[in-house]
């Protein structure tokens, strides 16, 4: 059991490291979510791409983290060992703990019986000393006795008193008696005295015996309390790396799940923006449908792309152009700026909140809005704009027989008409404003010629969403862009001056 969650823990500590969250774009950046135009399935495919690469990396971390387990499983046994070693040498502190306490049992017995001897012997001793006292006291009454106060021998004394020779020997025999029981006493005397040295001796030794053993019951309990600190230290030092790999494992779990969780929303978004592509053109598929039905039902095939105004599909194509924003001035045209710099389109100088207005009839291919602010050098745009040109609108018209593409740029926010909507010329497209790249209000307008208005179907069905219409930006092709006026065909810029004055 110890060696399973040891290995356990040595997974947790070694991989957890090697977890990294995958590049999970947010919901609301998500271009799929409401595809109208082709620009519209062009974003989205990018943002698919996208994602396809963020799980792409997904899948290498978790490649990285299987590998990193591989090369770890082959040095499980050696940490597993490790951490072996460290339980057997607490065992063996627990061990020598538990033998040292047997000891301890063991002199503290010897002690005790010691003790019991020590005060044994003691007793003997003032039992001893207590005969020798009384004893002693008889010799000292006895033979302040026999001392006379007239410097004659009592013993002679009494002798010389008997009246015949036969009390002198009785006297004498009695005599003799008391005189061999003070022998007695003086030597049961001596004899006491020379036991109490003795038992003195041997008491003595006892309590140097009883002090060792003490001693020796002290070494051995600071042994004892040195091993438990040991096992102590080393219960620590094994609970450090349990919890530290612990917490490793859990965060590992943790990181592991979002990886998952993140993999599967991923794969589930990539899912449902197909499924909004796929809806679109089903959708482009029937406008096509009954365009055609529309001119079947018409009868008409003439290169102007007619139609009957409830059909709304395809527009009647108009004589003239439009001003999109009357009353306006110029405050720059192609292919300059005053001040030097190249300039693709016209520039409407009008106060903010002007009108603009559709230059012939036609359809609202591209609407970029979202775009607050404007000044020099900002890259500014609506969702599906290009950089700089601020809040914009796209319009796929028939003019003159000829097809065209006109771009506007920098309208005020949320005035730009929604991709989808159909115009007459000189219907409202938004209002003047600045936004994105500028230095005050005005609209910029560019002409994209395309070719025969009677291309306009296919071309609003097939167009790829390029907002530069084939034509580059400043700086490519042959320095600025395809110019019709350089002897370029269709797909090419046209100068709005040539048009609008």
């Amino acid at each position: 059991m110890l060696k399973n969650k040891i290995i356990k823990i040595v997974i947790a500590v070694s991989t957890a490291l090697l977890y990294m969250n995958p590049t999970v774009l947010a919901e609301e950046d998500n271009p799929c979510g409401n595809i109208q135009t082709q620009a519209d399935v062009d974003a989205c495919n990018a943002y698919q791409q996208q994602l396809k690469a963020s799980n792409a990396e997904a899948a290498k971390q978790l490649e990285e983290i299987q590998a990193k387990r591989a090369e770890i499983a082959a040095d499980i046994a050696k940490y597993a060992k490790q951490l072996e070693t460290y339980q057997a040498e607490l065992d063996t502190l627990n061990q020598k703990v538990e033998d040292l306490n047997t000891q301890i049992a063991s002199i503290q017995t010897q002690i005790d019986d010691t003790q019991a001897k020590t005060e044994a012997k003691q007793a003997e001793i003032d039992e001893n000393q207590g005969q020798i006292m009384q004893l002693g006291d008889k010799v000292k009454s006895r033979m302040s006795s026999s001392q006379s106060g007239m410097r004659i021998n009592k013993t002679f004394s009494i002798l010389m008193g008997a009246s015949t020779f036969q009390d002198f020997i009785r006297i004498a025999n009695g005599l003799s008696d008391i005189s061999n029981y003070d022998n007695e006493t003086t030597q049961q005397l001596v004899t006491l005295s020379e036991k109490l040295k003795t038992d003195k001796a041997e008491l003595q030794d006892l309590q140097q015996q009883l002090e060792t053993q003490k001693e020796s019951l002290t070494a051995k309990q600071e042994e004892v309390n040195t091993q438990k600190e040991s096992v102590a230290i080393k219960q620590a030092e094994i609970q450090v790396i349990k919890d530290a790999a612990e917490d490793s494992a859990a965060e590992m779990e943790a990181q592991g799940n979002t990886i998952a969780e993140n993999i599967s929303d991923v794969k589930n978004t990539i899912s449902s923006n197909a499924s909004n592509i796929e809806e679109f053109q089903k959708k482009l598929e029937e406008q096509r449908k009954q365009e055609e039905a529309n001119k079947n039902q018409s009868g008409s095939s003439s290169s102007s792309g007619n139609s009957s105004a409830s059909g709304g599909n395809t527009p009647s194509g108009t004589s003239g152009w439009v001003n999109p924003v009357p009353g306006a001035y110029r405050s720059a045209g192609t292919w300059n700026y005053p001040g030097g710099g190249k300039h693709l389109g016209y520039d409407f100088a009008a106060s903010t909140g002007t009108t603009i207005r559709a230059v012939g009839d036609g359809y609202v291919i591209n609407s970029a809005d979202g775009c607050a602010y404007g000044s020099l050098g900002s890259t500014c745009h609506g969702t599906g704009g290009s950089s700089g040109g601020g809040n914009q609108v796209y319009l796929l018209t028939a003019v003159n027989g000829s097809l065209y593409a006109v771009k506007y740029l920098h309208m005020q926010l949320n005035s730009p008409v929604a991709t989808g909507t159909w115009v007459s010329a000189g219907d409202y497209v938004g209002r003047v404003g600045a936004t994105g790249n500028v230095t005050g209000p005005h609209c910029h307008v560019e002409i994209f010629y395309l070719g025969d208005a009677s291309n306009f179907s296919n071309y609003l069905y097939s167009w790829n969403g390029d907002l530069a219409f084939g034509c580059g930006w400043a700086g490519s092709y042959d320095g600025y862009g395809r110019r019709c006026e350089a002897g370029y065909g269709a797909p090419c810029r046209i100068r709005p001056e040539s048009v609008f004055g």
